[in-house]
C-alpha cells in the first residue's frame, strides 16, 4: 500500500455511544487538517451509528478560513472553526466532533 493507514477501533467504543454523538481525537494530524480526508473510509466504516445523523464535522484552525484556496478546501471537507463557540453548537445541533 501506498499509504497504510489502520483505524483501531474496540467493540466496547462503540457499544458506548450514545445519541449517535460521539468527539474523536486523532494524533498526530496534520497543520491543515488533511488527515481527515484519509479518515473518511475507515470511519464511515468503523462507526456507522454516528454517520447515521450526518459526517462528523473536523474542528480547524480559524487561519485556514482565511487563506483564499485553503479556505474552499476546509469548508468543502466538512471542516468549521475550531474555536469553543462553534465547537458548542456543532455538539448542540446532535453533530460528532
Amino acid at each position: 500500500e501506498y499509504f497504510p493507514l489502520k483505524l483501531h477501533r474496540t467493540d466496547a467504543v462503540q457499544s458506548q455511544l450514545k445519541d449517535d454523538q460521539a468527539i474523536f481525537a486523532f494524533f498526530p494530524h496534520g497543520v491543515n487538517s488533511d488527515f481527515r480526508v484519509l479518515m473518511a473510509g475507515p470511519m464511515y466504516d468503523a462507526f456507522p451509528k454516528v454517520h447515521k445523523r450526518g459526517a462528523p464535522r473536523t474542528l480547524a484552525a480559524s487561519i485556514l478560513f482565511k487563506i483564499p484556496g485553503v479556505r474552499t478546501v476546509t469548508l468543502k471537507t466538512g471542516c468549521v472553526d475550531a474555536g469553543r463557540k462553534t465547537a458548542n453548537r456543532c455538539l448542540r445541533q446532535g453533530l460528532s466532533l
